[in-house]
């Protein structure tokens, strides 16, 4: 044969022992109760290594997940992540803590949060940092006591989302670079105290529909609209907002408000720096800078609308809840607000019900008085009897008797008492 340095390995059978296949890797499939999360590191590695076919995702209603690192969605189209199925809906999903909650980056179309609460985010609950005709849809959420910049920041940079610490939107507006647009409809703004504002849109396209603004607090207003950034504004509240620029809605110059209908504003404290107070929508004037100095002109357009149409829009789905100034849609109960007059849960129609009774209390005395008085007219007096002629003449008896018949009438005319043949022997 052939002589050769080496060594030969024969071939092993075809068939590879099961079990070693077995103990290969494989991979990891994240299992959820009921095919919904409870965990929300679990949803963040979900929604990370999803397969391609993947894209909804739901969070167990009641469920109250803890935020570390946000879920990233990057170059995805139509992902969902809701509270609850579409079937049997719930709002009750919490997301609290962490810098923020959910980051939408790259070229990512058709994304939606639906019916999540989000709550104690530090740096910005949702950071919308898509490229130019990427879309953010969100849905019946709720945003309150958050304490960064923003609760829903709109920005084209995408380097944002290695943000840590303090995030400071008024040193990244230095681009004019288009951002993603974003629909926020039926959500709730309550209770954030923020630096910069509840809505921060840095050159994007936003649209704001029946959502209700309550409570906050911020440098620049509700909604902050910057670098050529666009908003539209539809049957929407401000309840008790504050900030330090004027408008509870700010426009920077070379910013638009492109729609403003049938808004409506209550108790709104904003602008204290120069240039005056604008409790509606501020337009900054050409060359001020208004964000960056304490001096400011625009001009102030003040909403039209007289009463909350986010509160009279559950009309058509209400159930009367202990009195007729709240309704109630599944378990939250709305005050109703008309003409700037909010009637807090509680609150009570006591002063109609006392004057309408005050009325009719006087109607009924003055009827009884009416009464009296005409009564009291025909009742002869005493004076009347005693002041009878009695001295004696031909006709003092006539005098006594016409006297005595004209009293006894007065008080029973129905009875007659002396007949006519008496006149007649007179």
């Amino acid at each position: 044969g052939i002589m050769s340095n080496g060594v030969c390995n024969s071939f092993e059978a075809c068939g590879a022992d099961d079990q070693d296949a077995e103990d290969q890797p494989s991979e990891e499939v994240v299992i959820v109760a009921g095919g919904c999360f409870t965990d929300w590191v679990d949803l963040v590695d979900a929604v990370r290594d999803r397969p391609y076919y993947e894209r909804d995702f739901v969070i167990c209603p009641n469920a109250k997940l803890i935020a570390t690192a946000p879920v990233v969605i990057e170059d995805s189209d139509y992902i969902t992540i809701k509270c609850g199925t579409d079937e049997e809906p719930s709002k009750n999903c919490e997301i609290s803590g962490g810098f923020s909650h959910f980051q939408i980056t790259g070229s990512s179309s058709g994304v939606q949060l639906a019916r999540l609460k989000m709550i104690g985010s530090t740096g910005s609950s949702i950071m919308a940092l898509g490229s130019a005709g990427s879309t953010l849809n969100l849905v019946d959420c709720e945003w309150s006591m958050n304490q960064g910049a923003s609760a829903i920041l709109v920005h084209h940079d995408k380097t944002l989302s290695n943000a840590t610490g303090t995030l400071d939107v008024m040193s990244t507006l230095g681009s004019n670079s288009t951002a993603m647009s974003v629909d926020v409809t039926r959500c709730l703004f309550e209770e954030n105290e923020l630096t910069f504002g509840a809505i921060a849109n840095v050159g994007g396209t936003l649209s704001v529909d029946k959502t209700m603004f309550s409570n906050n607090a911020g440098n620049g207003g509700d909604i902050v609209v910057t670098r050529k950034g666009t908003c539209t504004l539809r049957g929407s509240c401000f309840d008790s907002s504050a900030s330090v620029k004027p408008g509870v809605i700010f426009i920077e110059n070379g910013s638009q408000m492109t729609d403003n209908t049938n808004n409506f504003g209550v108790g709104i404290t904003a602008g204290g720096s120069d240039g005056g107070t604008c409790t509606g929508v501020f337009q900054e004037a050409e060359d001020a800078d208004c964000l960056g100095s304490a001096s400011c002109s625009g001009n102030c357009i003040e909403f039209l609308a007289t009463a909350c149409s986010v509160d009279l829009s559950l009309v058509a789905n209400i159930t009367i809840k202990d009195t007729p100034s709240t309704v109630t849609k599944g378990e939250a109960v709305v005050p109703v607000r008309v003409h700037g007059i909010s009637e807090r849960p509680g609150s009570s129609n006591i002063v109609p019900i006392v004057v309408a009774t005050v009325i009719t209390a006087f109607a009924v005395f003055g009827l009884v008085g009416i009464i009296f008085k005409r009564h009291k007219s025909k009742k002869p007096s005493t004076a009347n009897i005693e002041d009878v002629d009695e001295s004696p003449g031909r006709f003092a008896c006539c005098k006594r008797k016409k006297k005595d018949q004209g009293m006894l009438e007065a008080i029973n005319p129905d009875e007659e008492l002396f007949d006519d043949d008496d006149d007649d022997d007179v």
